[in-house]
């Protein structure tokens, strides 16, 4: 810290370096701060939408005295979300009579819905309104995708044709922890603009970004979908859903299992996608590159039980992901047989992780 400023060797602002790759992050200049700092790092990352914190500790800061009785650490930060945020009652009616006057509602469902562990109150809800349930890349395992009201990964990774089609037939769409972003969306075509728009979400900054929004529920995932479940009784019409959702999973998965069969060589991508899911027990958790693994993956591969068990980094598309992931999740994890899919190029950015590992 004393040499900040003065043209030191290697110096940098890391608090402007790390700035666009953070949710939040601080530079120490005293010991005395560092109890503090630390522990509105942790609240930073579990609460509201969940991100990366950085601090720099400084070398002569590190060497400072402390007051041991300012060392304490909250328990209740220990994990996310760590203070669910609930949302307001007039929003939740609002959305709850847009739902009752649904002939096709369909909700898109991103990674809020498993961060939130919000698995079993999404399925109330769909089951209520006979409604499907497409995710996104990293919403997938949102829903036990066996299920009926299951229709699988939607938009430009993972989506197809048939799956489109259902979003297209939807009169309501319920975005759940979902950005509504440009591969989602397929570039905001499906939903067509001013479809009627129901958008849950921890993030204000989020709703009504993309899509007009008729109701905007800013709150915790598993909160908000427990509050529309309070307002909404089953419904007794007919399961659009479900007859939808069969014959577009029908039409989907009759190509591919004309190619997941085949004999032919080079091996198909789909035969590796239905071999793995034959020999992988329910619990293993499956990493797929961002590359050619992540749209085969996402399409295909269907995850038996809800809850994280697919990961894929498709936003950024850093190749090589897949490897030092399944190696970290096979950590956070212990005891699940955790699978890395990677193409060559992939494996090539870092296969010296595995040295590092073995060595």
């Amino acid at each position: 810290m004393s040499s900040r400023g003065r043209f030191t060797l290697t110096e940098l602002d890391q608090r402007t370096l790390m700035k666009p790759v953070t949710k939040w992050n601080a530079v120490l200049d005293r010991s005395a701060d560092i109890p503090r700092v630390f522990r509105q790092a942790f609240e930073e990352m579990t609460t509201g939408r969940p991100g990366a914190a950085h601090i720099a500790l400084p070398f002569d800061v590190q060497n400072q005295p402390l007051d041991a009785g300012d060392v304490w650490a909250d328990p209740t930060l220990g994990s996310y979300p760590s203070r669910r945020v609930e949302p307001d009652p007039e929003m939740v009616a609002l959305a709850a009579k847009l739902l009752r006057s649904a002939v096709n509602p369909l909700f898109i469902c991103g990674g809020g819905v498993v961060i939130s562990r919000a698995e079993a109150e999404l399925c109330e809800l769909a089951q209520k309104l006979s409604a499907p349930i497409a995710t996104t890349i990293s919403g997938k395992g949102s829903v036990d995708e066996r299920c009926a009201h299951s229709l699988g990964v939607v938009g430009s990774n993972g989506g197809t044709p048939e799956t489109r089609a259902v979003v297209d037939g939807a009169d309501v769409i319920v975005f759940v922890g979902c950005r509504a972003g440009s591969v989602t969306t397929e570039r905001w075509r499906y939903p067509a603009p001013g479809t009627p728009i129901i958008h849950i979400d921890v993030d204000p900054a989020v709703i009504g970004v993309n899509y007009k929004t008729a109701v905007g529920l800013v709150g915790d995932a598993r909160l908000s979908l427990a509050a529309l479940n309070g307002e909404l009784e089953r419904s007794d019409r007919s399961a659009w859903g479900a007859d939808s959702v069969e014959r577009a999973r029908r039409e989907k998965f009759a190509d591919f299992l004309t190619l997941a069969q085949s004999d032919a060589t080079p091996i198909r991508p789909e035969r590796i996608v239905l071999d793995l899911e034959a020999v992988l027990p329910t619990d293993a958790i499956l990493v797929a590159d961002p590359g050619t693994p992540c749209p085969y993956l996402s399409a295909y591969w269907r995850q038996r039980d809800a809850g994280r068990r697919f990961i894929s980094n498709r936003a950024h598309g850093a190749l090589g992901y897949s490897l030092p992931a399944a190696i970290g999740a096979s950590f956070g994890r212990a005891g699940a047989k955790c699978v890395a899919v990677m193409g060559d190029g992939a494996f090539g950015f870092s296969v010296g992780r595995v040295a590092m590992g073995t060595g």
